[in-house]
C-alpha cells in the first residue's frame, strides 16, 4: 500500500505515529524527573549550618545574628561571638569563654541571637566574629558542621 492509496501522506502517518508514542515518552520523562530529586537527596548532607550577620554594627548597639541549618539527628548547637577569629572547634572557643547561645537541635532549625556590641578598650572600630558549631555523635566533641561570619563594629 502506498502513501497515496491510503489517503494519507508519509508525513501525516509519521505524525500520527508520533502522537501515539508521545504519551509513552512523556511518562518516561516524568518518571525520570521524579527519580532525580530522590537520588539527589541521598547525597544531601544530614548536618548543615549557615550564619547570617549584619554588615555593620554601631558600637554600643543591639544587633541580631541568625543561625539556620539542619540536623539529621539531635545535635548540640553552640554559637560564639568574639573579636578573635574562630578556633579549630568548640573546645578552642570554650577555652576563651562561654558561648553566646547553646541549644539542642534536631531537623530544620533557625535561631536568632540578640547581642550588644562593645568595642575593645582603645579601639574605634573592630571586626567581630560569629562562630557556630553543631556537634554530637559518638564522641561528645565530634563536630558535625560549622559556619562562621564576620562583621564590622564602628
Amino acid at each position: 500500500m502506498s502513501a497515496k492509496s491510503s489517503g494519507r501522506s508519509a508525513s501525516a502517518r509519521t505524525g500520527v505515529r508520533a502522537q501515539r508514542l508521545l504519551p509513552r515518552a512523556c511518562m518516561a520523562c516524568v518518571a525520570l524527573a521524579l527519580a532525580l530529586p530522590a537520588a539527589g537527596l541521598a547525597g544531601t548532607p544530614a548536618y548543615t549550618l549557615k550564619v547570617k550577620v549584619p554588615r555593620r554594627v554601631s558600637s554600643l548597639a543591639y544587633y541580631k545574628v541568625r543561625v539556620t541549618g539542619h540536623a539529621g539527628k539531635s545535635a548540640k548547637l553552640l554559637v560564639f561571638l568574639d573579636y578573635h577569629a574562630c578556633g579549630r572547634g568548640p573546645e578552642a572557643e570554650l577555652g576563651r569563654g562561654a558561648p553566646e547561645a547553646s541549644s539542642a537541635v534536631a531537623g530544620a532549625f533557625s535561631k536568632v541571637i540578640t547581642s550588644h556590641s562593645e568595642l575593645p578598650p582603645g579601639k574605634t572600630r573592630a571586626v567581630d566574629h560569629v562562630c557556630a558549631y553543631l556537634f554530637g555523635g559518638a564522641g561528645a566533641g565530634h563536630v558535625l558542621a560549622s559556619a562562621h561570619a564576620v562583621f564590622h563594629v564602628r
